[in-house]
């Protein structure tokens, strides 16, 4: 568990040196990526999932305050506005087809465009359901610090990006998940909980956009919000956190595990 008190652990040298080991750019990660969106996703709709929708209206509510301060609306303004066949029509939608429903709706969303590159197998489910405090979790945030397997879609679309993933110095490496957010739309200033409450978790949050396409995170530490544009950081998320709205689409990815802090310390010189 990283130190108390730690807001933000800059990981660039992690990053840069896999990326020279690899003998490749952010850029070609980037690419793959794109391809995958491209090729991959479309086929395939459940790959794409986002966060908390009307449906959990306590989730909602956490974050309205800064949705409204944005002058947008929350899924819960907007579905109060719609006629009453709208909703009906909503209640026969996939939760992906209902987050893009309340976008063109006029609703900011969070992460609009999410995407897991990894699964639990059964197997590791069931290891998960052994844990103390998992209630029988069934998704795959809750367990994500937890061994997971990379989706065959992933491995034939992105070797490259599979291969930077895997050299991250883990112990057990768990989800790897895309958050997207489209142009124009904010990630609410949140903080971040599971079915198991709050706790500090091992992970890299990462950007292979171009420079000219930068992704800003803001995290709040000692009374005000920072802005960090950092290629791979990890930062403590709950601790209030958010993005803001950006002209283009913009993406990180987060990469759950166990960090190896022996390789840490002695190839990277970092204490977490």
């Amino acid at each position: 568990m990283i130190k108390e008190g730690v807001y933000v652990v800059n990981f660039e040298k992690v990053y840069d040196t896999i990326l020279n080991e690899m003998n490749i750019t952010k850029e070609d990660i980037h690419h793959e990526i794109k391809k995958f969106l491209t090729e991959a996703i479309w086929n395939d709709p459940s790959l794409i999932y986002s966060d908390p929708d009307f449906n959990q209206p306590a989730w909602i509510d956490t974050v309205k305050d800064i949705v409204h301060s944005l002058g947008r609306k929350t899924q819960i303004d907007v579905l109060e506005e719609l006629p009453i066949q709208d909703q009906e029509y909503l209640h026969s939608l996939t939760k992906p087809q209902r987050d893009w429903y309340m976008f063109f709706s006029g609703a900011c969303c969070n992460h609009n465009f999410t995407v897991n590159f990894t699964y639990m197998t059964p197997e590791q489910r069931e290891a998960l359901k052994k844990v103390p405090g998992c209630k029988g979790a069934t998704i795959d945030w809750n367990g994500k610090c937890m061994a997971q397997d990379w989706k065959h879609y992933v491995l034939d679309h992105c070797p490259l990006f599979v291969e930077f993933i895997n050299k991250l110095p883990f112990e057990e490496r768990g989800l790897v998940q895309m958050m997207g957010v489209l142009p124009d739309n904010p990630v609410p200033n949140h903080v971040d909980i599971t079915d198991w409450g709050r706790k500090v978790d091992d992970f890299y949050f990462m950007y292979f956009g171009p420079d000219n396409m930068p992704k800003h995170l803001n995290v709040f530490e000692d009374g005000e919000y920072v802005k960090y544009d950092v290629k791979c950081m990890w930062f403590n998320d709950n601790d209030s956190h958010g993005v803001d709205a950006m002209p283009y689409f913009t993406y990180n990815v987060r990469v759950d595990g166990r960090f190896d802090r022996k390789i840490l310390k002695e190839k990277y010189d970092l204490n977490v």
